[in-house]
């Protein structure tokens, strides 16, 4: 196999390319000494509360070793680079950002009467109160370095963004609009703060009993909506035209999933995506205990806690989950033909061989690379012979496209490896590396352009691909698919009463 590594390029200068890196960040628009604040409705507030509503991650309190760390991974409240105001808890100070930052905290309802909703009287109004919409403002105010008349300035400026929250007291509204990538940021700083309360060895057992009332809760709520559309005769969930109950439970006839799916919430649109995200956010440096080869030093554990707390969301997510994108080969190829791939090396081999039409030719999943290499020699006759598709790896330590022909027999000649790379697939790849604040390995600093793409052999970079395979990794001597049979075990032992 072959992997075309958008990587560095021997013949370029290395001064010049330390000058293309340095000028990419001095380039980047950054903001100094800035002063946010947060404003919210009446009946809401930011959740400052710390860690000590813990016993929702594990039901009960343990003997585990409580530490005192936690205290200072949230300030106020927040978590990112900002430090809170002795006088004010909405205001927030940071000595400089840009776009690659980010921030989180999470909103509680804080009325008495436990209600978001709240009237207040407008002299005036049609009606004497008027329902105060729920609703988060965010003020900005920060020096920016911007050229005037051909000299650099210093210039102060502020930004307001108010935004409407969209709240409902059903479940399923709630996870129609989920935000997968939000929640794995937010995920992120709930474990590692349970880690610095507790012990990271106690994580898993944390994310497993979450994950464990969200997929009961989803359950529960697709068994209520089943029963309101068989009552009043609704066909479909009203809040998403995907709520089809035969994927959803386990009692209705007739869907395409099986009943570990069903339990798992795979027929959720929103919702499928979460066990996978537990297992990937479980696996980086900062959560996962130490056992076996792997012993990384404190200072490792803070280091990854440090850039990943840091990360946009879309960052985040494929830092936890690399993204995998199938492309065909061709200057003609304007977009991938499948953009969401499992993260098992068997999911890609199924893909490509789907992908490819061998499954005309007979070729299953036990095919040996033989057979498929004959079978491809029965079609040298057709005009229609697919050409060698390409597999594009995206994650923040490098991004890559590798020769999808070790799966079908098929693998491209030396000569004609750039003449294969769409401009659509090079277009691709320098967006994916100009998302991140220092681009990885191969990153747009080295090809600015995306001319050239140098080449290593497979065997030099293989081992990046397997570390992006999560599905193929192991949690606590745990395979995902073991990881997920558990979670399944307890979750049908829930619902249906039985162990």
């Amino acid at each position: 196999m072959i992997s075309y590594v958008i990587g560095i390029n021997q013949s370029i200068n290395q001064d010049s390319l330390i000058d293309l890196s340095f000028c990419k960040h001095i380039n980047r628009q950054t903001s100094f000494g800035g002063i946010l604040r947060i404003r919210l409705s009446p009946t809401l507030s930011i959740n400052n509360a710390g860690i000590e509503d813990a016993d929702i991650f594990h039901g009960s309190s343990n003997g585990g070793v409580s530490h005192k760390l936690f205290e200072y991974y949230s300030n106020n409240g927040m978590y990112g680079s900002f430090s809170p105001s002795s006088s004010d808890p909405e205001v927030f100070f940071t000595g400089a950002c840009d776009v690659t930052n980010t921030l989180a905290f999470q909103v509680e309802i804080s009325s008495r009467s436990q209600s978001i909703d709240e009237y207040a009287y407008v002299e005036g109004a049609s009606m004497s109160d008027v329902r105060l919409i729920p609703a988060v403002q965010i003020c900005f105010a920060y020096t920016s370095v911007v050229m005037n008349n051909g000299n650099w300035t210093t210039v102060r400026r502020i930004r307001v963004s108010t935004h409407k929250l969209v709240t409902d007291s059903n479940a399923e509204a709630v996870t129609s609009s989920l935000n997968a990538e939000a929640l794995a940021v937010i995920l992120f700083h709930r474990f590692y703060a349970l880690s610095l309360l507790h012990d990271v060895s106690l994580i898993n057992s944390f994310a497993r009993n979450w994950l464990l009332s969200t997929l009961v809760e989803c359950y529960r709520s697709a068994e209520k909506e089943y029963e309101i559309s068989t009552k009043y005769g609704s066909e479909r969930f009203n809040h998403s035209n995907s709520f089809h109950p035969a994927d959803r439970l386990l009692n209705v006839k007739g869907g395409q999933l099986g009943k570990m799916d069903v339990l798992l919430a795979q027929g959720h649109e929103k919702l499928q995506v979460v066990p996978l995200l537990i297992f990937c956010i479980l696996q980086c440096d900062a959560l996962r205990p130490s056992q076996g080869s792997f012993r990384p030093s404190i200072d490792a554990r803070i280091a990854s806690a440090a850039n990943m707390g840091n990360m946009s969301p879309s960052v985040f997510s494929r830092c936890v989950a690399p993204r995998l994108e199938l492309w065909n080969s061709g200057k003609d190829v304007n977009e991938p033909i499948q953009r969401s791939m499992g993260m098992s090396l068997d999911d890609i081999r199924f893909s490509v061989i789907d992908a490819s039409g061998l499954q005309e030719e007979g070729i299953g999943t036990g095919t040996s690379g033989k057979n498929l290499t004959t079978a491809f020699h029965r079609r040298q006759e057709s005009p229609s012979i697919p050409k060698p598709m390409l597999l594009l790896l995206d994650s923040p330590r490098e991004i890559a496209v590798y020769d999808c022909g070790v799966f079908t027999g098929m693998e491209m000649e030396t000569k004609t490896e750039q003449e294969e790379i769409s401009d659509a697939l090079r277009k691709a790849v320098q967006e994916a590396a100009v998302s991140y604040r220092v681009s990885p390995f191969g990153g747009s600093s080295a090809h600015p352009d995306g001319a050239s793409i140098p080449i290593n052999r497979f065997e030099e970079t293989c081992l990046h691909l397997g570390d992006a395979l999560v599905e193929d990794s192991s949690l606590s001597d745990q395979t995902y698919v073991e990881w997920l049979t558990l979670i399944a075990e307890v979750l049908h032992g829930e619902l249906t009463g039985t162990e």
